[in-house]
């Protein structure tokens, strides 16, 4: 059980990155589509940008926490945080990049 809670805590800017966004979509200022045509509308700079905030922020409080049985060293927090959001909002992205491409029949 204590490993599941430790990997938990390790995966927690990688949540907090892929749950942010969603919370931004009703953003009533300047929040334009990443690439309309490949990715459409609903992949927004703002969204993106909240999630490796969020990101960040959970890495910068589990350095300010500073657990004792995290598998991590979180000294690095910022690094830990924009790598973690980055990864996770990146794969997002190339997941559906790899969704819209276009299909070539077989043969």
């Amino acid at each position: 059980m204590q490993r599941l809670v430790e990997l938990a805590y390790l995966m927690a800017p990688v949540y907090f990155a892929n749950m942010a966004p969603p919370l931004v979509r009703f953003w009533p200022w300047w929040n334009p589509p990443i690439h309309r045509r490949a990715l459409g509308d609903h992949k927004t700079v703002i969204g993106f940008v909240f999630g490796l905030i969020a990101a960040v922020a959970t890495t910068a409080t589990q350095h300010w926490l500073n657990w004792k049985a995290s598998l991590l060293d979180y000294d690095a927090w910022l690094t830990l945080g924009v790598c973690s959001g980055a990864g996770a909002l990146g794969g997002r992205l190339s997941q559906k990049l790899c969704e819209a491409a276009p299909r070539k029949e077989a043969g």
